[in-house]
């Protein structure tokens, strides 16, 4: 099987949306994750493509403290290279953290390959229903109906409605 970087970032993406809505381990969905956020990143590096999304562009400012800096960077850097050195992190709402960052690379794949999958798309709708409140929906690049319909459709699911 020989993949182009973009179909293999897809598949990544699709793989970690399929965990993340079936509740799998979160841990491996996490190191996944930050993997493809690594990947992204370099791809768009490597390609001189400029990305500027920013975490502050998705969660509101009364959340912004808690998840970007306490959720986010501390199991990130423990998982990654150690930094800061501690024997052990609390993994405690792992699956909201993960939550936030597959919204976070499906936000960057979509920057830089100016499309979404399936998977990809689903994950949003569900995303809709769990954090109607904690996210900035207006920062999603949808029509007003599109939203409406994401919005309508979302608001009694849950994962296990989700699943692929």
């Amino acid at each position: 099987m020989i993949l182009s970087k973009e179909q293999a970032l897809e598949r990544t993406l699709n793989a970690a949306v399929r965990a993340t809505i079936a509740l799998e381990d979160p841990l491996p969905v996490h190191v996944v994750l930050m993997a493809t956020y690594d990947a992204l990143r370099e791809y768009a590096k490597a390609k001189s493509i400029f990305i500027e999304i920013e975490w502050t562009d998705y969660i509101k400012d009364e959340y912004q403290q808690q998840w970007v800096n306490e959720y986010f960077k501390n199991k990130f850097y423990f998982l990654k290279h150690g930094t800061p050195d501690v024997a052990s992190v609390s993994f405690e709402n792992i699956t909201a953290i993960n939550d936030m960052q597959l919204l976070h690379n499906i936000a960057m794949f979509r920057n830089i390959f100016r499309r979404t999958s399936a998977h990809m798309n689903q994950f949003l709708t569900l995303l809709i229903g769990i954090y109607p409140d904690i996210l900035r929906w207006e920062n999603v690049k949808l029509t007003a109906n599109a939203k409406e319909e994401l919005f309508e459709t979302s608001s009694n699911l849950d994962r296990k409605d989700m699943l692929i």
